[in-house]
């Protein structure tokens, strides 16, 4: 049993904020087209190690040098761009920098929602995303170790339940301020990870471990919640829920 690892790829690079200065916007086309191009090298590693190890290395660097970038830019949408680069090529290189760089990210967004929809987007869920990609690696680490402790399996369940209430609590906050097609995306992997890696993985899983495990309540309350959010689980089964549970 094993769950998919493979990212969103529309999510990996984003528009080109507009830039101020001609040094700034060629430095933020050659970030965009680097983070591209090391992206498309890991996917393509096809499970040759040293392929993918190299690849990861250059995210990491990438995300060094655009994290540096923004901390030093002046102008609040170039900080934005670069930062946005920083944490997609952190979240790709696995690199725990990727919460450091969305914080900073966030908080110049404070005031230019408006002005850098995307990136913004960007910077307020790729946390999350890192977060629900780690869970998936211990839970095929579990998987391929078997058998599984009760303890370990409860844990990646819950791992991938804060992360999904993370992201229905975050896309209050997205609604309306981020391009359609961005929120789509976003409501897309919310789907992913309630119906498939909680639904189907990590039910599997607890099921197996520990059968006293109430997953299916907390299913159905992610399943509520979703739903008062407008996020349509198109991916799960049975009738959608009308209220929250008390769950054990």
């Amino acid at each position: 049993m094993t769950i998919s690892r493979r990212v969103m790829v529309p999510l990996a690079v984003a528009a080109l904020a507009s830039s101020t200065g001609c040094g700034t916007a060629m430095q933020l086309q050659d970030a965009n087209e680097r983070l591209t191009s090391y992206y498309a090298a890991k996917e393509q590693a096809g499970g040759n190690e040293a392929m993918e190890e190299t690849a990861m290395a250059s995210l990491r660097d990438l995300a060094t040098e655009a994290g540096d970038l923004a901390a030093s830019e002046g102008n609040t949408l170039n900080k934005i761009s670069f930062y946005r680069v920083a944490a997609t090529a952190a979240w790709q290189a696995e690199d725990p920098r990727v919460l450091e760089y969305t914080e900073a990210g966030k908080a110049a967004c404070e005031n230019e929602w408006s002005r850098a929809p995307r990136d913004c987007g960007m910077l307020t869920f790729i946390a999350d995303f890192a977060a629900v990609d780690e869970t998936t690696r211990t839970f095929n680490a579990l998987v391929d170790a078997s058998p599984v402790s009760a303890d370990d399996a409860k844990g990646v369940f819950e791992a991938y339940e804060e992360s999904a209430r993370a992201m229905l609590d975050n896309r209050g906050d997205l609604d309306g301020r981020v391009p359609v097609r961005l929120l789509a995306a976003f409501d897309a992997r919310i789907d992913e990870v309630i119906c498939r890696q909680i639904g189907i993985g990590a039910m599997a899983l607890v099921s197996e471990a520990d059968p006293t495990f109430d997953g299916a309540c907390r299913l159905s309350n992610l399943r509520f919640r979703a739903a008062q959010e407008a996020v349509a689980l198109r991916s799960c089964t049975g009738p959608v829920p009308t209220s929250m549970q008390d769950c054990p």
